[in-house]
């Protein structure tokens, strides 16, 4: 049994010169990376005054527990902390943090999310075990163990990054596999868990429209209008706490951070963040060769989430916000067994067609 894909991918039918271009650009874009992360200082985690924003929603769940409002304790905190809370978008959905003030402490819900997040790489496993095989799938056992060891890490299900990703990844494996509505449901609870999961169901969206399914559809447009009205109350919630003298940011959300701020959100995924950057520097765009070369409805589905947070985080986003990382890097991960595949299909477009093409002919 071999790692490499047994179906042939995506690049196996590319035409020579296309072939060239695609290995050409990879090389280019590591080389890149690889300067990128070895010249330019790697960006610190954000940290407010009073230890962070993992510290920071610790204490307004405890707040929560005690009694208080969310949008008081939030407002505390926030301003606490020095945050710019005249955008609403500072304000984080009420929804996790009521969730978790329901325990006495955080364990339970950090168990809930371990179980959630074997999950995910448990479906991740069976959907590369039955389109690759056992070894690949053994591979991504490791590298998921790498990419989502964070859920072991105490109070890191109060960061709405960290559920959102892994559910973005049940969502997309539960699709690969076949279970439509396991996949829109796990969606749909990371956008209602974190404003982020939106590209991802936009994602999901447009691929059930493509492929004509008019009953998720119908399911996504509940979803939709009870979002809309969440968020609007959220909005309406917001605003009743704010003042004008809170903090306002007047430099928008628009910074254009560009490979560097890629690289720094691509480094926060797991273990890996503990890594040196001129290994993510390999990791992002060996994942992203994976992805792009796995046919199939699941490959589509994980190769468009990947490149659609890529894109978006080009231009939007801090240099301090790289835990928006954690939304997307749980896929991202999942391409790199996809690599010996693509590597595969690309020699073959260029060198065995070239080869056949040169063969002398016999009568």
């Amino acid at each position: 049994m071999s790692i490499v894909m047994r179906l042939p991918s995506r690049f196996r039918a590319l035409p020579r010169p296309a072939a060239a271009i695609a290995l050409a650009t990879a090389v280019l874009v590591i080389l890149g990376l690889l300067w990128i992360a070895l010249s330019v200082p790697q960006t610190d985690s954000a940290a407010s005054s009073n230890g962070g924003d993992l510290a920071m929603y610790g204490r307004l769940v405890d707040r929560m527990r005690h009694g208080e409002d969310y949008y008081a304790a939030a407002r505390t905190e926030l301003s606490a902390g020095h945050y710019a809370m005249q955008s609403v978008f500072n304000w984080r959905t009420p929804l996790l943090p009521w969730f978790l003030s329901l325990f006495p402490t955080l364990f339970w819900p950090q168990v809930l999310f371990m179980l959630a997040t074997l999950l995910a790489a448990g479906l991740s496993c069976k959907l590369v075990f039955d389109e690759v095989g056992w070894i690949a799938a053994g591979l991504l056992a490791i590298v998921e163990i790498l990419a989502l060891g964070t859920c072991l890490v105490p109070q890191t299900v109060a960061f709405s990054e960290f559920a959102a990703g892994v559910l973005i990844l049940l969502s997309a494996s539960a699709y690969g596999l076949r279970r439509p509505y396991l996949g829109l449901g796990a969606a749909a609870l990371a956008l209602f868990v974190r404003e982020l999961a939106a590209p991802y169901v936009l994602i999901a969206i447009y691929l059930a429209w493509r492929q004509k399914r008019y009953g998720e559809l119908t399911a996504w447009a509940l979803v939709l209008a009870a979002y809309a009205g969440y968020f609007l109350w959220h909005t309406h919630m917001v605003q009743l706490y704010q003042s004008p003298g809170d903090l306002a940011d007047h430099t928008g959300w628009v910074e254009v951070g560009g490979a560097p701020f890629l690289l720094d959100t691509s480094a926060f995924n797991g273990f890996f963040l503990l890594t040196p950057l001129w290994v993510t520097a390999l990791v992002l765009p060996l994942s992203c060769l994976g992805l792009l070369a796995w046919p199939g409805g699941a490959g589509q589905r994980m190769a468009l989430t990947l490149m659609t947070y890529l894109l978006l985080f080009a231009f939007v986003g801090k240099s301090y916000n790289e835990y928006w990382g954690a939304i997307y890097t749980p896929v991202m991960s999942v391409g790199l067994v996809l690599v010996p595949t693509a590597l595969r299909d690309l020699w073959r477009a260029l060198w065995v067609k070239a080869e056949t093409e040169q063969a002398p002919s016999t009568i």
